[in-house]
């Protein structure tokens, strides 16, 4: 089971150094660059292709509620409602999160 209350924090400390390395990650299915624009107290800015994606703790917090909650993993798009930048960037930072081998269902490593 994940920690809810310390999910952001390591979220949120590794978005910090990406942002400060201007480092470039990828979507894992169609491969979409993005990159930590602005990392705030309770939010991220994310960049993908120019438009900016925005992930919040109460996102966060809600999306690893909802893998503990469940006994398998979760379908990607249930993992943080279908933002891709979003679920990218939580499954990256966080280091308890991974993806199933084909992609598709976010897990608890």
């Amino acid at each position: 089971m994940i920690e809810i209350n310390t999910a952001w924090n390591f979220i949120r400390n590794n978005a910090q150094k990406a942002e400060k390395l201007n480092v470039v990650f990828h979507s894992r299915r169609n491969q979409v660059p993005y990159q930590i624009r602005h990392v705030a107290e309770t939010y991220l800015l994310i960049n993908r292709n120019g438009e900016p994606s925005r992930l919040s703790q109460t996102s966060v917090e809600n999306a690893i509620k909802r893998l503990n909650n469940n006994a398998a993993p979760l379908f990607y798009e249930d993992f943080m409602d279908g933002s891709v930048a979003n679920e990218t960037c939580t499954v990256l930072f966080h280091p308890q999160l991974n993806w199933t081998e084909d992609g598709t269902h976010v897990t608890e490593v």
